[in-house]
């Protein structure tokens, strides 16, 4: 199995943590949130991992480094940098050649969680569907992308941060893709202009309405995106 993590972003939300340190690596009582998703891979026997990278690249590059080092993994991992952030979907776009001709896990880098990749996995192949979105209930889903479901999983509807909340159901930072998509949305209009500010939750998803399931998952998971979220990560969170 193939994952890529999203890890290029600024992370100006967690600041000042993250004025020398890039969001990916902040840690959660010890240990980095990109190291808690390499063990998780490691485990759930994911071969290849892709991070882009673009805000204090160096750090992540020496963290990877140091990580394969000291622990046993058989997994390939390595990091692509863009020069200029891409956006979630412009790094899958740009990154074809290594999501290939099958699937692809996708996660958000500052998620912090003990998923099991494997059932949203078998899920997704089960289903045959383009995407497959896991997703967690949230009563308040201020800021998120919401989504609305029929009787069989399938996504009729999905918005990023709408301004009316429709749904409790919300997008939890990691997908399953088939290469597929790349001929359902070529996006050759903007290929010239290196995928900039291809985003999934505004570009992808709302095209793909009636070709998307959704994956309930059951576990602990939390958005590392503010300081709040951060301090609560602490408390909720045994390595």
């Amino acid at each position: 199995m193939k994952a890529i993590i999203l890890a290029a972003g600024y992370g100006t939300r967690l600041r000042p943590l993250t004025n020398k340190i890039p969001k990916c690596l902040i840690p959660i009582n010890g240990k980095p949130l990109l190291g808690n998703w390499f063990d998780l891979l490691n485990e759930q026997d994911f071969s290849e991992v892709l991070i882009n990278t673009h805000y204090l690249a160096k750090e992540v590059d020496l963290y990877i480094e140091g990580y394969t080092k000291n622990n046993n993994t058989k997994m390939n991992i390595q990091t692509v940098y863009e020069k200029r952030l891409l956006g979630t979907a412009g790094t899958i776009w740009k990154n074809k050649k290594f999501v290939g001709s099958g699937d692809c896990v996708v996660i958000n880098g500052d998620v912090l969680s003990n998923v099991d990749l494997r059932d949203l996995y078998r899920f997704h192949i089960k289903n045959k569907f383009l995407l497959s979105l896991g997703y967690i209930l949230n009563d308040n889903a201020k800021d998120c992308g919401v989504m609305e479901l029929d009787n069989e999983s399938k996504i009729i509807k999905f918005e990023e941060k709408p301004k009316e909340i429709f749904s409790n159901k919300i997008y939890s930072g990691i997908q399953v893709l088939n290469s597929k998509i790349f001929g359902k949305l070529p996006f050759n209009d903007i290929e010239d202009n290196n995928y900039m500010n291809l985003d999934f939750g505004y570009h992808i998803w709302p095209r793909l309405i009636g070709q998307m399931a959704a994956y309930k998952l059951d576990c602990f998971l939390i958005d590392i995106g503010t300081v709040n979220s951060y301090k609560k990560a602490e408390r909720l969170w045994k390595n």
